[in-house]
């Protein structure tokens, strides 16, 4: 995930390069800001953390929230491999919600 993420950023950074039109400033020109300014953001899955008017690529929130869920789930997992009562709390917590 994290290569093709990181591939998608790069091609987004050459587009100035590559492009132009009569729309160009007023469409593009702020997401790649933003994409100069927080790229490192969406190769830490942390860019859901920032502000939402200053995305690199909005879409890649959805990555974000996954990477963390992943490593919260492994967490817990391990946390109620080493106490098993943790996993009774877990389990109850997780119902609840």
């Amino acid at each position: 995930m994290t290569p093709a993420l990181a591939l998608m950023i790069a091609a987004f950074l050459v587009l100035p390069v590559i492009s132009s039109g009569p729309l160009w400033n007023s469409t593009l020109d702020p997401p790649i800001n933003a994409c100069e300014r927080h790229w490192w953001t969406n190769l830490l899955y942390i860019n859901n953390f920032w502000d939402s008017e200053d995305y690199c690529l909005i879409h890649t929130w959805y990555l974000a929230a996954l990477m963390q869920f992943h490593i919260m789930g492994i967490i817990i997992l391990l946390l109620s491999f080493r106490w098993p009562s943790f996993w009774h709390i877990s389990g109850t917590c997780y119902c609840n919600w």
